[in-house]
């Protein structure tokens, strides 16, 4: 096609120049108008552009605010958790306490010739029980968070 057969994009006259932005041939009185429209396309481009990073800026600190109401959940689930635990705890031990006491009420009512023999049973049972006993075997789950898109 030559020079000749073209015509402006917009008001199909003889075009003058070609955009450089698009490379359409335009006139020259509606070049202005181009570039003025090409403008402002880009102007609603870079707002649009600019209204997602703010809205990026506020989806994360929404889900900041998110991952720390879940953190502060599970510290509250965590708190009670340790507390049942340490009641579990103080029942195990009050009960095994409660043992041994009745143990030795039981050794001063028990006939003279069976206390050897109890003796040496509870000694063994006893024996177990030390500072470096696990009492309570004691394992957790570690918390998850988990973040998907």
């Amino acid at each position: 096609m030559s020079r000749n057969n073209r015509t402006c994009t917009d008001c199909k006259r003889a075009p003058q120049m070609q955009c450089l932005h698009c490379s359409n041939y335009v006139c020259m009185d509606c070049a202005q108008k181009h570039v003025a429209s090409v403008n402002n396309q880009i102007n609603v481009a870079q707002h649009l552009f600019n209204t997602k990073i703010h809205l990026l800026d506020q989806l994360r600190e929404n889900s900041k605010k998110g991952l720390d109401k879940e953190y502060e959940k599970m510290i509250k689930q965590l708190i009670t958790e340790r507390d049942r635990c340490e009641r579990e705890i103080d029942h195990l031990i009050e009960t095994e306490k409660q043992q041994i006491a009745q143990n030795s009420k039981t050794l001063l009512d028990i006939p003279l010739n069976e206390v050897p023999a109890y003796i040496d049973q509870l000694s063994t049972k006893l024996s177990k029980l030390n500072e470096k006993t696990d009492f309570v075997k004691i394992a957790s789950v570690p918390g998850q968070l988990q973040i998907r898109k």
